[in-house]
């Protein structure tokens, strides 16, 4: 009984290994997929100015790319890159929107701005607001 028992075990405990073996391993949004060229250190993101609006968050950001290569979308990238914005208001609701990057030449900085949907009447934490990179499959 005794040796069932540690069969059992020792099959159950490898099975839970095999599990989070392969949960570990999965991708998350925004990890660098197989075949990318254009890794996404090669370019800083810096949030310049935030306004609030009827309606919408305007929000300002810079994109400078640091490589020596240039971001051509469609050409020299597997990806689309992306900055995904998140707002956040003080009664806790989050606002996120999606932005596709545009070609950018290597060693510049480009100058964005764009509306992000926020209810009326809500206050924007400006604190909180998030830029990120990410990457959408073409």
């Amino acid at each position: 009984m005794k040796q069932l028992f540690k069969i059992r075990f020792t099959c159950i405990l490898v099975f839970l290994l095999v599990i989070v073996a392969f949960e570990s391993c999965k991708k998350k949004p925004g990890d660098n997929p197989s075949g990318e060229k254009y890794p996404l250190t090669n370019l800083q993101l810096k949030l310049t100015g935030q306004e609030r609006a009827t309606g919408s968050l305007i929000v300002a950001y810079e994109v400078k790319n640091i490589s020596a290569k240039d971001y051509i979308m469609r050409e020299n990238s597997a990806n689309l890159v992306i900055v995904r914005v998140t707002a956040f208001t003080t009664d806790g609701n989050i606002y996120t929107d999606d932005y596709e990057l545009l070609d950018l030449l290597s060693n510049k900085t480009a100058a964005y701005e764009f509306a992000l949907d926020v209810t009326a009447g809500k206050t924007v934490d400006t604190g909180k607001t998030k830029l990120e990179f990410i990457y959408k499959p073409l």
